[in-house]
């Protein structure tokens, strides 16, 4: 495995938890694929890296939404003054 990465210090420990932020799998076939029993996945969870990417796509398209959406009140409020004017 060192000679195939070019990496000297790896570990098979290391190869195997490591591969997992980069497989995008599903929870319960990473703690399969690592042989993790505990059915809440206890375990799994300390070597499940986090992916933030959603939930900042979420609230990127919240504040987007709220922007637009104020933007709209404004101008209609600025129209329905002028009408009354």
């Amino acid at each position: 495995m060192r000679t195939i990465t070019g990496v000297p210090d790896i570990t098979f420990y290391w190869a195997r938890h490591t591969f997992r932020n980069k497989c995008q799998m599903d929870k319960d076939s990473i703690a399969k694929f690592l042989n993790h029993v505990d059915g809440d996945h206890k375990i799994t969870d300390i070597y499940i890296e986090k992916d933030w990417n959603i939930v900042d796509k979420v609230q990127a398209g919240v504040l987007s939404f709220s922007e637009d959406s104020i933007n709209r009140n404004q101008t209609s409020h600025k129209k329905l003054k002028l009408r009354n004017k």
